[in-house]
């Protein structure tokens, strides 16, 4: 994966983001390097740990795995450059990377901003559990997979979703196919889905059409999709959940 860093903006309070790549390796691979990219214009403004440019500095918090090489390296110049710029400066880029040791490999990154004098930019906990890593970024939960597409448990939630995040009552998930909390299912989906869950509310995106079921507390008199009227869905009232096909992009269901 690759960032580019040419323009770092910083508010009053410092910012927090978690960049994962993951990297799925076929069944012949015994072992691959696998890395992030952090470029930036000038290789003056790089250091092992940050960014800085105009006064605001990102900084970059290497979470998982522990076995990550993080390294300041010097680019060489595009022709255009030449042209255009006069002097020249050194051009950098930092790079981490870690291998795969034959197994699907997650690399997770915590991306936090601050400007002049706001301090280090660091205000995160967080631990490594069974096939996850969890905790807080300026008191807000995540969790993320390190092991893809297998099961792990979050704050009494039990989901494969590759990233996970609470906030203000509702839940934020990035590729998952299933979600439960304290014995409710919450959505499952044959596709992959990234989806933002709150009460009577679903926001999502496929990558293809997939048949979904969400959490719903009695049958719904109307279910909306992208702010049409479906009548194309189902409803288990034992298991409490609404199933219906969603079209593949970005779209929002109401009921």
């Amino acid at each position: 994966m690759r960032l580019a860093c040419d323009n770092i903006e910083a508010t009053k309070s410092t910012q927090a983001r978690v960049t994962l790549d993951k990297n799925i390796i076929d069944q012949y691979t015994d072992d691959l390097k696998n890395g992030d990219i952090f470029a930036a214009l000038r290789g003056r403004d790089i250091s092992a740990w940050s960014i800085s440019k105009d006064g605001a500095t990102l900084h970059i918090m290497h979470i998982y795995p522990e076995n990550t090489q993080v390294k300041s390296v010097e680019t060489p110049h595009y022709f255009y450059t030449l042209l255009r710029e006069k002097p020249l400066e050194r051009e950098g880029m930092l790079t981490v990377s870690a291998r795969t040791d034959g197994v699907p490999l997650v690399m997770a990154n915590m991306l936090t901003s601050t400007s002049a004098g706001d301090g280090a930019g660091h205000d995160i906990v967080y631990e490594k559990g069974d096939g996850c890593v969890s905790g807080e970024a300026k008191g807000t939960p995540f969790a993320f997979s390190t092991r893809p597409h297998s099961l792990y448990e979050f704050n009494d939630i039990h989901t494969d979703a590759l990233a996970l995040t609470l906030h203000d009552g509702s839940i934020f998930a990035a590729m998952c196919t299933y979600m439960e909390k304290d014995g409710n299912l919450l959505i499952e989906s044959v596709e992959p889905v990234t989806c933002e869950i709150s009460s009577a509310r679903l926001k999502y995106y496929l990558c293809v059409d997939s048949i979904v079921s969400f959490h719903a507390e009695g049958k719904p008199k109307n279910v909306t999709v992208n702010g049409k009227m479906s009548n194309r869905f189902t409803c288990d009232t034992v298991k409490r959940t609404v199933t219906l096909e969603l079209p593949a992009g970005e779209g929002f269901v109401e009921f």
